[in-house]
This record gives C-alpha cells, structure tokens and sequence, in this order.
C-alpha cells in the first residue's frame, strides 16, 4: 500500500470516526433532551402532588379548626345552660325556703291562737265548773 492509499484509508476511517461522533453527540443531544423532558415531567407531578398535598392539609386543618370552634361553641352553650339551671334551681329553692318559713310562722300563729284558745276555753270550763260546785253547795 502507498501512502496515497493508506492516506484515503485514513481519510476514511477518519470520516467514519467524525460520523459516529456527530451520531453519538446526536444521540446524547437527545438523551439530555430526553432526560430534561423528564426530569421536568417529574417535578411537574411532585408540584402538583405537593400542591394537592397542600389542599388536603389546609383542609383538614380547616376542618379541625371548625370543628375545634364548634366544640367550644358547645362546651359554652353547655355551660351557659347549666349555668341558668342551677341559677333556677337556687330560685326555686329560695322560693321554697321563703314558703317553707312562712308556712312555719302561719302554723306557728294557728298553735299559739289555738292554745290560747284552748286556755281560754279551760279558763271558762274551770270558772264553769267553780259556779257549779257553788250551786251544788248552796242547794245542799
């Protein structure tokens, strides 16, 4: 082989190496793309899985919230009610005191009349009876 000869095998080797550069340089070109296209998909959906994340804790910390305000909205509703009964029920008991005392004086009044009725009445018996027994000792 002369030099002429193995210069155009080279030439052509060398042409072959270029294409098959520009081919793998091509190819990794498009794997980069590829790979970018990817990775962008990728964070695309864990975006919208954090957002999505994100809805469904800010709703259930809503959910709590309200439910968190309605239990103390009860709890007070519940205290406040308690509250009324108990202040009721004291009315009712003062008013039952208030009865109850003035039942007792009422009977109170009703046994002194009584017994001073009663007095009265062996008074007038006991004088009856002395008038009696000084007629009995007159007729005698």
């Amino acid at each position: 082989m002369n030099d002429s000869d193995e210069l155009s095998a080279l030439r052509g080797v060398n042409l072959q190496l270029q294409g098959t550069v520009a081919s793998l340089r091509s190819e990794l070109e498009e794997a980069a793309i590829r790979g970018r296209a990817q990775v962008q998909t990728a964070e695309a959906r864990a975006a919208n899985e954090i957002a999505d994340l994100r809805r469904a804790i800010d709703s259930l910390r809503q959910a709590l919230d309200n439910t968190a305000s309605a239990g103390r909205a009860d709890t007070q509703a519940e205290k406040a009610r308690a509250a009324a009964e108990a202040q009721q029920l004291r009315s009712s008991v003062d008013a039952l005191r208030t009865e109850m005392d003035s039942l007792r004086a009422a009977h109170q009044s009703a046994l002194t009349r009584q017994e001073s009725t009663a007095l009265l009445e062996k008074k007038n018996l006991r004088e009856q009876v002395q008038l009696l027994r000084s007629e009995l000792e007159k007729q005698k």
